[in-house]
């Protein structure tokens, strides 16, 4: 019988008892009534009465057709066996009934492969993560998308779960297949206090993903501030070179992220390192894109004002061809050389002249106009 016929059927069943005899003998009688209307429609018109007794959390149900023969195992059309639906509901006892009758406590469902751990820990049903541990459940075991149940509990922030795992003999640093660990991943969803303890448990920090990237990457990219902290402090010493040459500085710097370029200033990064086959320094880059707070930051922590590229560009240069007015006011505030020429001839101030005539703008008022530079310009 099809779903909607069986609905169908289910729904008139249901109008006739309504109206012509509906169970009567108080509340308990009403209850007990309709209890057994609901066992007799299941197991004569539900092709999956043991699921459906799990998902309504009726244990004595469960025991009773499995003692009568159902199979324990068995999935349903959507590949889900019995103690899924129990490890996702939190039904305790029912998951005991069924691994005692010979469920399989690490059954995968298709097509992603959740087993009922993962199911448990997604819900955040502790006590079923601990049971389940408990009756041997494989903490290592990972789903078709490879994540492993400690992976998937830093990912939602789950600490209880991941704390339970770590302590059941979970892998710290179980990789997925593109190399990130539970700490790559609870430092790139913002999830400090998993982050946290796994840091405790010795999570690697310095371990790479497939694509060369560490979780102070991650967290940079992201722009994790709080992460990015705890990171550089649970490492104590980054040393300027690693900072440097791992991209970091430069990432936060084309992310925008100010208070991330104050954290790795502080902690040793060089304003100064040339990031790219073009000579280019952090400066150059955050006048470039208009980042003028963080401009602001690396002039403080010793930028040069000044530093040229392989074309002989300077900062100042950036932020003129950029119309980044008021970067270039700062820069010229700080001691910028106007008349510094690039590789091809170009003074600051003939950038600004260039962009006056083409767009009508002033940028750096000429001598016989007077004055300084206006911020306002913009």
């Amino acid at each position: 019988m099809t779903k909607t016929r069986s609905a169908l059927v289910f729904a008139s069943l249901i109008l006739v008892l309504f109206i012509l005899s509906p169970p009567s003998g108080g509340e308990e009688g009403d209850r007990s009534g309709w209890s057994k209307f609901f066992t007799r429609f299941r197991e004569n018109f539900d092709d999956f009465p043991l699921h459906t007794a799990v998902r309504l959390g009726h244990a004595e149900d469960v025991r009773r057709l499995i003692e009568e023969g159902a199979d324990p195992a068995a999935l349903d059309e959507d590949a889900f066996a019995p103690l899924h639906f129990a490890a996702w509901k939190g039904e305790v006892e029912i998951a005991r009934i069924l691994i005692d009758a010979g469920a399989q406590i690490d059954v995968h469902r298709r097509p992603y492969g959740e087993t009922p751990l993962l199911l448990a820990i997604h819900h955040e049903r502790i006590d079923m993560v601990k049971y389940l541990l408990e009756r041997g459940a494989d903490c290592r075991a990972t789903n078709f998308l490879d994540q492993s149940p400690l992976s998937f509990a830093a990912q939602v922030g789950n600490v209880e779960a991941l704390s339970l795992l770590l302590e059941s003999g979970a892998e710290v640093d179980q990789a997925m297949e593109d190399g990130r660990t539970p700490l790559f991943i609870a430092v790139s969803t913002g999830q400090i206090e998993a982050a946290t303890r796994l840091i405790e448990f010795g999570a690697d920090l310095e371990a790479e993903s497939r694509s060369g990237h560490t979780p102070l990457y991650a967290a940079v990219f992201y722009g994790q501030t709080e992460m990015v902290s705890l990171l550089l402090e649970a490492r104590e010493v980054y040393d300027g070179d690693y900072l440097n040459t791992q991209g970091l500085l430069i990432s936060a710097v084309s992310q925008g992220h100010r208070e991330v370029v104050e954290n790795l200033l502080e902690a040793g990064a060089d304003p100064n390192w040339r990031y790219d086959s073009e000579s280019n320094e952090a400066l150059h880059l955050a006048c470039k894109l208009g980042h003028k707070g963080i401009a602001e930051s690396l002039i403080r922590h010793g930028a040069i004002l000044d530093a040229t590229n392989w074309r002989d560009m300077t900062p100042l240069h950036y932020a003129l061809l950029g119309e980044h007015c008021r970067i270039a006011n700062l820069l010229i505030e700080k001691g910028a050389d106007t008349g510094a020429v690039d590789l091809y001839g170009m003074t600051a101030d003939q950038f600004a002249d260039l962009v006056r005539t083409s767009k009508g703008r002033e940028l750096i008022p000429s001598p016989e106009e007077g004055g300084s530079y206006d911020p306002r310009a913009v």
